[in-house]
């Protein structure tokens, strides 16, 4: 057994490729086309582990890290690398994140005045970027106000406001997509038209996600400054794999906990939704939703075990999943042989096979992954 691939301690893990996350951060470093990287590591790191990513980032050269709450940044604070938070501070945050030099955003005045405070307080000067809402509808100033807010913080004496972002909800390269991405682009350069007639510009300038990054041009060229590189970086979305040269990142496994013949007629698993029509030889995985296994996945895909396809019998419950084991000699099994969850040589299963088959999306499932899944570095 390699025990680097399989660790001898783990019933549930996610095997994660370093050499194929330094590969993709070069790519996408290269489709950056001169600007900075911004690696988005927030929900720890998509569920991978966000210090541990954040090490190997920084030694890629990783420009600046992006979180979505303040009680992600810090255990990073240690990596001496920049950290933006993009999404609101609370009060009860804020004198830490003033402290720690955080980047905070500033969505609307009352978030700037509260900031400006803070920073008068303890006598230094906060660095701010201006979040705009150009379409996503979440949080940010709208567009259309934008001129006016940002010329009234920007008389604030204690922020620094050097910065200004966006957000797409929707950046694939389909044709209602593509119009609306293009709209909101320009609701953002006509932001910047109007604020620099006032003499107000910006060092650093960043709208392109992964999506955008991948497929719009437009966000790599003036006036952005950076792009912000979340879910590519881990080579897990078949466009951006075809589109950049990534690699796939993540693979989860689990273990045989068990395994048997039960007779014709036996029904497997809570509320009975799966009855044998044959004898059939099942395996017990030790994985269920605790660990972040989908609801959905019951009855609905297939592991793989030995480089075969496995259907799931059943209904995934909260600690283990059965599988057929189908043409297998019971005599041959062996408890504690690994199971391929996602991933594999051959016959693969991939985290977009499980998004579909459970009508969610692969962000959805990796920041599921429970604590009992061992993040196992390679």
């Amino acid at each position: 057994m390699n025990q680097k691939i399989t660790p001898p301690d783990a019933r549930v893990w996610v095997n994660i490729d370093t050499e194929a996350l330094r590969h993709n951060f070069r790519q996408l470093r290269k489709k950056a086309g001169g600007l900075q990287v911004r690696a988005v590591l927030k929900a720890n790191a998509y569920g991978l582990g966000a210090e541990k990513i954040a090490g190997i980032l920084k030694e890629e050269g990783a420009d600046l890290f992006c979180v979505a709450a303040y009680q992600e940044a810090v255990p990073l604070l240690k990596f001496g690398v920049p950290i933006q938070l993009l999404g609101p501070v609370f009060d009860f945050e804020l004198a830490d994140a003033v402290a720690n030099g955080i980047i905070l955003p500033v969505g609307d005045i009352a978030s700037a005045e509260r900031i400006n405070a803070e920073a008068e307080k303890q006598g230094v000067i906060a660095n701010c970027h201006f979040k705009l809402d150009t379409g996503m509808g979440r949080t940010g100033i709208l567009a259309a106000h934008a001129p006016d807010v940002i010329r009234y913080v920007k008389t604030l004496p204690h922020l620094n406001c050097n910065g200004i972002y966006s957000h797409f909800p929707n950046a694939y390269p389909d044709d209602d997509s593509l119009a609306y991405s293009n709209r909101q682009i320009e609701r953002f350069k006509r932001v910047l038209q109007n604020v620099a007639r006032s003499g107000i510009t910006f060092d650093h300038v960043h709208f392109g996600n992964s999506d955008a990054t991948s497929f719009y041009d437009d966000v790599k060229k003036e006036p952005f400054t950076a792009i912000r590189t979340g879910l590519s970086l881990y080579g897990l979305a078949e466009s951006a794999i075809k589109n950049c040269q990534l690699k796939s990142v993540a693979t989860l496994h689990a273990r045989l906990a068990a395994y048997r013949v039960l007779p014709a007629g036996s029904c497997i698993g809570y509320n009975r939704t799966c009855q044998l029509k044959k004898d059939t030889l099942t395996g017990t995985v030790s994985a269920g939703y605790a660990d972040g296994l989908p609801l959905s996945l019951s009855n609905n895909m297939d592991f793989i075990f030995r480089g075969r396809r496995c259907p799931v019998l059943g209904r995934v419950s909260m600690d283990y999943t059965v599988i057929s084991l189908d043409g297998f000699i019971t005599d041959d099994l062996e408890q504690g042989e690994a199971v391929t969850l996602i991933g594999g040589d051959g016959n693969v299963v991939t985290w977009e096979d499980w998004a579909e088959a459970c009508n969610t999306h692969i962000y959805e499932l990796l920041t599921s992954l429970g604590p009992r899944v061992m993040r196992n570095y390679i």
